[in-house]
């Protein structure tokens, strides 16, 4: 496959069960829309012998679908593998590909380039990378880096070795990097079994440990500061003197880094610096969300940030061009997210957002007002934040307006001369208009309309001219079209009707959601019962041997290595009857998980001797929709007694697949 091509497939992977426009694939891709129906028809032949096909619907566009994930993830494998392999170049088309060409070998690997050289192995002329190395050259200044040449015309990077981290960090781990929650392609480790995975067990089981809480980016953004330390320190560049600001109280974090450090040190042949420690210690420090007050001076600080909140929030509300509730989910969630940010402002690190391109393109408005009100807040004005911090505090905005939609849907009523075609071509304009604004009760002619069906409705959107006198409901009159003057008309009457959503609705949607999760990851098929006396290698054999990857080359030896491997960085029992073997990193292709039960109970190891739950998980190198949730779900579920009772008393799948929607259910109301 060609780049383009890859880039297409990939495209509509990440949009599955979608329609697309051929000009939102041009977009994503910059090409043409006539380049992306070339490639599409040329694309379907080899799709075809993977399981998959990219449909076409008139008026809708182009969706994939896939019939066969397993043939299909295969191919994903492979895509991965070549969107990654920047040696390749002649996928060098752009000079965006060509920069991080260069940069991936001078910066990254170190290698001793010229000019001449370049052009020889890019296929491309000495002016074209002149041109390039000038844009390289415009990046790296913001950085406080230089290009230059040694005597012997070789491209060098100059600046501290802190600069540098920062760049590769800004530059190589872009959010299009994230897509596996988080993707180290351009890490690749020499130490076998050691991966991103490992470094994210190790920072969450010691942050647990210590009592030190992380978000989810913060988490992400930590650990590659630890993974590019790591690969940085192989090739011989550790961090010069880190100065550690005596106002703050370092001595947790440091605590937290060392031990951190120490494990790391422990699974691979690696020897970090103290400067290094610190340096995890700062990120720990700026990054953490549950510092506590420790005196009266910090108490009159978090009163002043929650006033000034107050007073920003009044101010961006009271433009009216936003509507959202001041609520306390919002304001205790900015509190706890501007600590941290003042600790990070305060010793200039910066904390990278994998979604701010994605906000600043789809929420551009509501970026710019939240730049523009907090920005006069006396605690920020002293201080130069970027876009990356910013795009964090329009997050907070953003639920807290999703939040008011939710929770102020008009409930409508669509009235036309018969309620036949043009009634329904007017719902189909209005649901793809104002789907997060109104729920279209009815659709009906001026002459069924009754009483009954006026219940609960707040607005009536009518195509033909009516007498508002015999309604105490306001009406609002549309052309069948809904021109843009209809849409801004609707706009200002729903501004003014805010309503209770509705629950039974809600709650109808969590089941289906729960359930579709629930036959994605479970089957009856593996759900497995040991009532004879059995080991634990017996008993995870025979679960293994339940998955669909099971017998496919590798396979079973690479899970027991890598469930060997995961154990070391910390037991795989939760409970005294609970464990939750899985791999340090991924084997397989699908994402799948077992359960066993064993009334009588095995030996796991001297720490717990009778484990009587085993949930055996083993999720996909490619794909993991929705584990987050489930892992969530069982977590809750193990953590009542009573329900590792009953499974255990009524050992069935039906039963177990009872408690666990429940669970699920409730924790998603």
């Amino acid at each position: 496959m060609s780049n383009i091509e890859l880039k297409i497939v990939q495209f509509l992977f990440d949009h599955e069960h979608q329609y697309l426009s051929s000009q939102e694939i041009a977009e994503s891709n910059n090409v043409s829309d006539k380049t992306v129906r070339k490639y599409i028809k040329a694309l379907n032949t080899t799709l075809n012998d993977y399981g998959a096909i990219i449909e076409v619907k008139k008026g809708s566009g182009y969706r994939l679908n896939v019939s066969n994930n397993k043939l299909f993830y295969q191919l994903l494998d492979h895509i991965r593998e070549q969107k990654n392999m920047v040696e390749d170049s002649k996928l060098l088309t752009d000079n965006e590909d060509r920069e991080k060409y260069i940069l991936n070998y001078v910066l990254l690997e170190n290698q001793q380039l010229t000019i001449d050289d370049l052009a020889e192995v890019m296929f491309i002329s000495k002016s074209t990378v002149s041109l390039v190395i000038q844009l390289i050259k415009a990046r790296l200044n913001k950085f406080k880096l230089e290009i230059t040449y040694d005597q012997d015309g070789y491209i060098v990077i100059e600046g501290k070795e802190v600069y540098k981290r920062r760049f590769i960090l800004q530059y190589f781990f872009s959010s299009s990097l994230f897509d596996q929650y988080i993707n180290t392609d351009l890490i690749d480790y020499q130490y076998e079994g050691f991966s991103a995975e490992t470094i994210f067990i190790v920072v969450l089981e010691k942050c647990r440990e210590f009592d030190v809480q992380l978000s989810d980016f913060v988490l992400q953004n930590l650990v590659l500061h630890i993974a590019l330390a790591i690969k940085r320190n192989e090739k011989g560049f550790a961090i010069n003197k880190v100065d550690v600001d005596e106002t703050i109280e370092y001595s947790k974090e440091l605590l937290v880094a060392k031990k951190i450090v120490a494990s790391i040190e422990k699974l691979i042949n690696i020897k970090f610096s103290q400067d290094e420690a610190n340096y995890i210690a700062l990120h720990l420090k700026s990054k953490s969300t549950n510092q506590k007050i420790i005196n009266e001076n910090q108490k009159k600080l978090e009163l002043s940030i929650q006033s000034q909140l107050v007073e920003a929030l009044g101010n961006l509300r009271n433009q009216n061009r936003i509507s959202f509730s001041i609520d306390h989910q919002l304001i205790m969630g900015l509190k706890t997210h501007f600590e941290p940010l003042l600790n990070r402002l305060k010793l200039n690190i910066s904390l990278k957002n994998p979604l701010q391109d994605e906000i600043k393109e789809k929420y551009s408005d509501v970026f710019d007002m939240t730049k523009d009100y907090f920005s006069h807040m006396p605690i920020l004005s002293q201080y130069e934040i970027d876009d990356h911090e910013w795009a964090y505090i329009t997050l907070h905005i953003l639920s807290a307006i999703e939040r008011y939609k939710r929770d102020t849907k008009v409930n409508v009523i669509v009235l036309c001369a018969t309620g036949l075609g043009s009634a329904q071509m007017l719902k189909s304009r209005l649901e793809n208009e104002f789907s997060a604004n109104i729920n279209i009760l009815e659709v009906t002619s001026y002459y069924q309309l009754n009483d009954k069906m006026l219940e609960n409705v707040d607005l009536i959107i009518t195509t033909i001219n009516i007498s508002t006198s015999f309604y105490n409901i306001p009406v609002v009159k549309v052309s069948v079209f809904l021109n843009r003057q209809d849409i801004d008309s609707l706009n200002e009457h729903i501004k003014h009707y805010p309503v209770q959503k509705d629950t039974n609705d809600e709650i109808n949607a969590v089941d289906k959601r729960s359930n579709d999760l629930f036959n994605r990851y479970f089957d009856k098929t593996r759900f497995m019962v040991f009532n004879a006396p059995v080991s634990r290698e017996d008993v995870l054999l025979s679960m293994t041997q339940t998955l669909t990857d099971a017998g496919q080359s590798s396979f079973d030896e690479d899970f027991k290595n890598q469930i060997h491997i995961r154990e070391q960085l910390g037991t795989l029992a939760f409970t005294k009857t609970v464990a939750f073997p899985h791999p340090a990193q991924p084997v397989g292709i699908n994402s799948e998980i077992v359960v066993g039960l064993i009334p009588a109970g095995i030996k796991w190891d001297s720490d717990h001797p009778s484990i009587k739950v085993l949930v055996l998980m083993s999720p996909s190198r490619i794909k993991n929709k929705g584990l987050d949730t489930i892992n969530s779900g069982l977590a809750e579920l193990i953590s009542h007694e009573d329900n590792i009772t009953s499974i255990l008393e009524q050992a069935s799948f039906e039963q177990f697949r009872h408690l666990f929607m429940r669970t699920l259910t409730a924790k998603g109301e």
